[in-house]
């Protein structure tokens, strides 16, 4: 497809007029500062955990937390919180630099250093929270069940994996955000009517104080059951009109009514089994044979980090194209079911410019790493199909 000239002024909304990319050049300075940023990080994503194993550093740790605790159990915890903690050290300046000051220097952050702090202090205690109770887990099972493990462990984090979908909005949401029921009784009233054209129900349409950190504007759909709802960010409200709104919602139930949140649930279990297989009947003899030891010895956690991040790699294309084809869809929707193709053409440019996204970013960039597609692409698409 090629790249059409998008009819829109610079600052938002149809007409004659076309943009004057000045908005467009920060944007590709943006995206570009964010690749490097992501090249490097991940280069020492993949070396860390290997020099920590190959210099013998992991073997080292394993031998001594051995020689004074006794307690299979507590080794573990040791051994994982340590790992972690040297991690958060070493992967800090990336956090700061990308979410702090990249943010800062191209005008998207509201958030003072120390806001910024509290928020990467909670993330990094939840993050090691859920991973160390995962490989406390993974090990004393393989302890207990030396060739069941890992069918047991996956149906244990299948079933984890459908709880926090369930809980996300309720337990996990309000760590980071403050949520309330949409005020604006109007805009509530036509939301209702949207869902109720597409033949479904929302639980709850929220609002969510996006504002103290960020300039930047989203909606997301999120939960499962009871605690399905659609979040709105206050700065979407604020900029967007109430048309350009309905049809960001749109969007959003489009995905309720495809079932995307299931599908994405299924996916994420797909991959549990495959590589908890895989770990058992390939790499865990494939270890012993060249001498590398069984995946009970906690020396082996920096391969196993390795490679977990070399499978995420592998299979990042994949899953951002599947991603890509549900947002599509719900694209496709939301301009049907809107009835107002314009407004979400609209609202799609103004999220562009908000938030700093280049319209059309090179297509290797797009098949590698977008969860959703190009925003020009999908502008093109809805133009196409408003012209039917």
């Amino acid at each position: 497809m090629s790249e059409p000239t998008i009819p829109y002024e610079a600052g938002g909304g149809r007409a004659a007029g076309r943009d004057n990319g000045d908005w467009q050049l920060a944007a590709r300075r943006f995206a570009l500062a964010r690749l490097r940023l992501y090249g490097v990080q991940t280069a020492v994503g993949l070396a860390f955990p290997f020099l920590l194993w190959y210099l013998g550093w992991a073997g080292g740790l394993d031998e001594a937390l051995a020689g004074v605790v006794s307690q299979r159990w507590l080794q573990i915890l040791l051994f994982v919180a340590a790992y972690q903690g040297i991690s958060a050290v070493l992967f800090l300046p990336f956090s700061w630099y990308g979410g702090f000051h990249l943010q800062h220097r191209f005008g998207l952050s509201r958030q003072t250093g120390r806001d910024w702090a509290v928020d990467w202090a909670k993330s990094t205690l939840l993050g090691g929270v859920f991973f160390l109770a995962g490989m406390e887990s993974f090990y004393l099972l393989i302890d207990i069940l030396p060739s069941d493990w890992w069918w047991v462990l996956a149906t244990g984090l299948g079933l984890l994996a459908v709880l926090l979908t369930f809980i996300a909005p309720v337990l996990l949401l309000p760590i980071f955000y403050r949520s309330s029921p949409l005020e604006d009784r109007e805009l509530a009233e036509r939301i209702r009517q949207l869902a109720e054209r597409a033949g479904t129900r929302i639980s709850k349409v929220c609002t969510i104080d996006m504002s103290r950190r960020t300039v930047a504007a989203n909606a997301a759909l999120t939960g499962m059951g009871r605690t399905r709802r659609v979040l709105l960010g206050d700065t979407l409200l604020r900029e967007f009109s109430p048309d350009e709104v309905e049809a960001v919602v749109a969007h959003e139930i489009g995905h309720h009514v495809h079932g995307d949140i299931w599908k994405g649930v299924l996916l994420e279990e797909a991959g549990i089994w495959a590589g908890l297989f895989l770990l058992q009947w390939l790499v865990r003899p494939g270890m012993v044979g060249l001498g590398l030891g069984d995946l009970s010895r906690l020396s082996n956690l920096p391969l196993l980090v390795l490679l977990g991040e070399v499978a995420s790699l592998a299979t990042m294309p994949l899953a951002n194209a599947i991603s890509r084809r549900h947002e599509a869809a719900a694209d496709a929707f939301a301009a049907r079911l809107s009835r107002n193709p314009a407004a979400y053409s609209d609202a799609l440019y103004r999220l562009a410019r908000q938030n700093l996204s280049e319209l059309w970013p090179p297509r290797w960039v797009e098949l590698l790493f977008y969860t959703h597609p190009a925003i020009g692409r999908r502008m093109a698409r809805v133009a196409e199909a408003e012209g039917r």
